[in-house]
């Protein structure tokens, strides 16, 4: 993790009692802060090490502009990011800028908080931090994500002037509340047709979902839309569930049973009436599957798939159509020959991985592995020394 940009300002509230006359709430704005020094960068680290944890699991979506400003304010910020130098500017110059295009998101998101929390008799306060930073990705590139979270004073972190100081392991049981930004899939998302969005959810968020709850003012504040649809969720989650089984060779060795296994279970919740599915569901399911020697995997589940790149909601519909066409297939003739595999790899198309004709009465394989390759040419030497 790089961290470019950070701050911590405070949201000052008290629960309103019973019959009080007022529900103010304020703000003190924070410095920015020096992003090198190691209790910024330990703080940032710890929330990042809980958020998406089980009992902290997030979900997706995108902005919706209408409950706040501060989806307006993030696009102004990240087109800013873009922007090429004028002549003569220098990097310090840039810099700059970029920090004022910052503090000034931050501010309007503070604002939004301020005034969505006043609505709420029970919400109360805690510091708000704010960082923009980036992280490697699946493909070792870089990718900028903002991370906004509200920490609680209890939760180890000691501040003089809204700097830290001091901070300890951020180990609580609930992060309050929270949410991610990731630029790129914000960049796709902009781009691409509306009815494609669904698959580029660039947001996500812990946050109680019911708006009448003491602290859902922070999802209105931030202008967080639950977006994610069934038939995108259900995919990610295969996908999670195979790249889980991809991890090690340890894992890899029970893949194939392994992930039949869970997409039964998931089938099976797909076939009952309400068809809701968890993540730490998938997780039991998963721990099921590991024997001591692959102790160390137990419980990392939800973690693994609710962290980048899957980003997978903790509750979401199971679709039945799209964990049938990923099951496997399973079929044998007569002839002495038997396939097992993945429905999704079956096509009609030529660049099927695996082509049917029905008009040929045949089944062709296509793109084979080098592996698959060298043992098939062995195969076929050692008949020949015979």
């Amino acid at each position: 993790m790089h961290l470019k940009h950070a701050v911590i300002h405070e949201l000052i509230k008290e629960r309103r009692e019973k019959d009080a006359e007022t529900n103010a709430a304020k703000f003190d704005a924070g410095p920015l802060l020096d992003v090198a020094a190691a209790p910024v960068v330990k703080l940032i680290e710890s929330i990042n090490k809980i958020y998406g944890r089980s009992g902290n699991s997030s979900s997706v979506g995108t902005f919706d502009n209408s409950e706040s400003n501060f989806p307006d304010e993030f696009g102004r910020y990240y087109a800013a990011q873009s922007v090429e130098p004028i002549d003569g500017q220098t990097p310090t110059e840039l810099h700059e800028l970029s920090e004022k295009a910052f503090r000034a998101l931050t501010l309007v998101a503070m604002k939004q908080l301020k005034n969505k929390s006043e609505k709420q008799p029970f919400a109360t306060g805690g510091y708000i931090v704010f960082a923009h930073y980036t992280v490697d990705n699946v493909s070792d590139d870089l990718e900028d994500m903002l991370l906004i979270a509200m920490v609680k004073k209890r939760d180890g972190i000691v501040l003089e002037n809204l700097v830290p100081t001091t901070v300890q392991e951020v180990d609580i049981s609930k992060l309050h509340q929270a949410a991610k930004v990731n630029f790129k899939r914000y960049q796709i998302f902009q781009s691409e047709l509306e009815d494609q969005r669904t698959i580029y959810n660039y947001l996500t968020f812990v946050s109680p979902k019911a708006e009448t709850e003491a602290s859902g003012y922070f999802i209105e504040a931030v202008g967080c839309k639950d977006a994610s649809s069934e038939h995108a969720a259900t995919t990610v989650a295969i996908k999670a569930i195979g790249a889980f089984f991809d991890q090690n060779d340890s894992l890899k060795a029970i893949k194939r049973n392994g992930k039949e296994q869970v997409l039964s279970h998931m089938f099976a919740v797909s076939e009952t009436e309400s068809r809701d599915c968890t993540i730490e569901q998938i997780e039991n399911w998963v721990n099921a599957l590991l024997g001591p020697e692959l102790s160390e995997h137990m419980n990392t589940f939800t973690s693994f798939a609710s962290g980048e790149p899957y980003n997978l909601p903790a509750n979401f519909k199971c679709n039945k159509s799209i964990i049938k066409k990923n099951m496997r297939l399973k079929i044998a003739s007569e002839d002495g020959w038997r396939f097992d595999f993945e429905k999704s790899l079956l096509g009609t198309d030529p660049k099927s991985k695996i082509k049917f004709s029905e008009s040929d009465r045949s089944i062709t394989i296509n793109d084979l592995s080098s592996k698959v390759i060298q043992l098939l040419v062995k195969e076929f030497e050692s008949s020949d020394d015979q």
